[in-house]
C-alpha cells in the first residue's frame, strides 16, 4: 500500500469562522492549482505565514510571493485586505532578513 501524504491542513479559524488553512503553496507551486481557485472558497483562507514559509523555503523572492498573493486576490475577486496581508508578511521577512 502505498503511503498517502496530506497536503491540506486546518491550522486554525479566524474571528468569523472560516478554516485557516495550511499546504495552500504546495498546492500552488507543485500542482499549479491557481491561488485565485482557492481564494474563491468563502469557508476557508489560507494560512499566509506558512504559504510565506513554504514560499521561501522553494527560494521564491518576497517580490515572487507578493506578486503572486495580489494576483490571486484580484483574480478571485475576494474581499481580502491584500495590502494588510503583505504588510504582515513583510514584516515577518525583514525580521528574518535582519537574523539570517
Amino acid at each position: 500500500m502505498s503511503k498517502r501524504t496530506q497536503i491540506i491542513t486546518i491550522s486554525g479559524k479566524t474571528e468569523d469562522g472560516k478554516f485557516v488553512v495550511r499546504g495552500v503553496f504546495r498546492l500552488h507551486d507543485t500542482y499549479g492549482f491557481a491561488l485565485s481557485d482557492f481564494l474563491m472558497n468563502k469557508d476557508c483562507v489560507p494560512d499566509w505565514i506558512n504559504f510565506y514559509s513554504d514560499a521561501i523555503k522553494h527560494l521564491w523572492s518576497f517580490d515572487q510571493i507578493q506578486t503572486c498573493i495580489e494576483m490571486g486576490i484580484n483574480d478571485s475577486g475576494s474581499l481580502l485586505n491584500k495590502d494588510k496581508i503583505i504588510d504582515k508578511l513583510y514584516e515577518i521577512h525583514r525580521g528574518r532578513s535582519s537574523i539570517g
